[in-house]
């Protein structure tokens, strides 16, 4: 049913102009991917920078590091650009490194913090990317989780695949993620995944709590159940995020 009262979510954020940004979006630091950073970063590429809260994180726990923000929303670029060493105000599906001084073979991390959803043809950005990293570096990503428990068992049960504003169904999404797909994303453009870890969604936590203590051979949320689930099977159905580490072959 439609709220007369509320505008629906395409019009608010889908035809959103270029405007003031919500705080939150300018300080937010994504902690859990700077601690994937295995050791200290000469250049870092920040894809999606927002206001360079997290490239302002790196800086400080690596104040040697080349810190280069790429962003498309011009007020976030504009906060980025006062603690990042530089930012470039485009789209990484279209920004050209090489012509804005980015040497092949010269980037020891690429952070890629919920953007690779986000893309028309985020293979053809990784395949790309691949030649600009270092012997040593590495993509660290993260990734909403398609699998999450909770999303599917609403899908089941009210029949609709709801956009919102945010979240695991942002209306701004393009592309859909599990730990399996996200995987074959970075295997087909040439990079082996060395790590997977996950960012827990909190309604689903008390699932996790109570499997240290006993085993859950089945889940039920409504008139969705899983049955069977295999080792590790849990962990991912419970994240609300997927994190990875991938690096070229």
């Amino acid at each position: 049913m439609v709220d007369p009262e509320r505008p629906p979510v395409w019009r608010t954020h889908l035809e959103a102009t270029d405007g003031e940004i919500d705080a939150r979006y300018h300080s937010n630091v994504r902690h859990e991917l700077v601690a994937l950073i295995s050791e200290p970063p000469r250049i870092v590429i920040d894809i999606g920078c927002a206001g360079g809260a997290t490239g302002a994180r790196i800086k400080q726990l690596h104040p040697a590091a080349c810190v280069i923000g790429l962003e498309t929303h011009v007020g976030a670029a504009k906060a980025a650009s006062k603690v990042l060493d530089r930012v470039i105000v485009d789209s990484i599906e279209t920004a050209k490194l090489g012509e804005h001084g980015v040497a092949v073979g010269s980037v020891d991390a690429v952070i890629a913090g919920d953007v690779l959803e986000h893309m028309v043809n985020p293979w053809r950005v990784l395949d790309r990317l691949r030649p600009f990293i270092s012997p040593r570096g590495t993509v660290i990503a993260s990734v909403p989780n398609a699998r999450n428990f909770a999303l599917l068992g609403d899908l089941v049960d009210d029949g609709e695949w709801r956009y919102d504003s945010s979240g695991l169904l942002d209306i701004t999404h393009l592309r859909f993620f599990t730990v399996k797909s996200l995987r074959r994303l970075f295997e087909e453009t040439g990079y082996q995944v060395t790590g997977i870890g996950f960012n827990f969604d909190p309604r689903l936590t008390g699932l996790l709590e109570q499997a240290t203590s006993v085993e859950i051979p089945n889940l039920q949320n409504g008139r969705f159940m899983i049955q069977g689930l295999r080792p590790g099977e849990l962990e991912e159905l419970c994240a609300w995020q997927i994190l990875a580490v991938a690096k070229p072959q």
